[in-house]
């Protein structure tokens, strides 16, 4: 019998979409500079630390759950809820990495005009909030759960 399942059913996924994010970006590595939203990338200019912080968080991932690390019920339900979400944000990610790829040949001058900062702001405000908002749900779900249920380690 397989230990962790709901582990492995969303780790899989989530290094499968870091692999196709990672390709999709790359694929369109002359327009990085200008569409990149990840914070990382706009403090450092550089996908490495984006790298560093993915293969991280795999690692611990991996630890906590195949070394018997004891977290506690609701820390493993944060990291699963963690590895949903990014899942989701890949998703996207990879959509949008698609769309510039397979749209018409557009000049590093017309993305620089409709790539402003303003708009980058304006998208990153979005998309934080598009990630954070099912997270502060799915806690305060979980609380009112533990309301009705004993929930306690194994």
């Amino acid at each position: 019998m397989v230990k962790n399942k709901g582990f492995w059913i969303l780790f899989i996924p989530y290094i499968i979409l870091f692999i196709a994010d990672l390709t999709t970006t790359l694929m369109n590595k002359h327009l990085i500079e200008f569409v990149e939203l990840n914070p990382l990338y706009k403090l450092f200019g550089s996908l490495i630390p984006i790298l560093l912080l993915n293969f991280a968080f795999i690692g611990f991932l991996y630890i906590m759950y195949t070394k018997n690390v004891s977290c506690g019920p609701f820390n493993r339900y944060i990291l699963l809820l963690l590895m949903a979400v990014v899942i989701i944000m890949r998703i996207i990610a990879i959509h949008n990495a698609m769309s510039w790829y397979d749209a018409p040949a557009v000049s590093v001058e017309q993305i620089k005009e409709v790539y402003t900062t303003e708009v980058i702001v304006q998208s990153q405000i979005y998309y934080a909030a598009l990630m954070y908002a099912p997270i502060v749900f799915c806690i305060a779900l979980f609380f009112l759960y533990k309301l009705d249920h004993n929930i306690e380690k194994k």
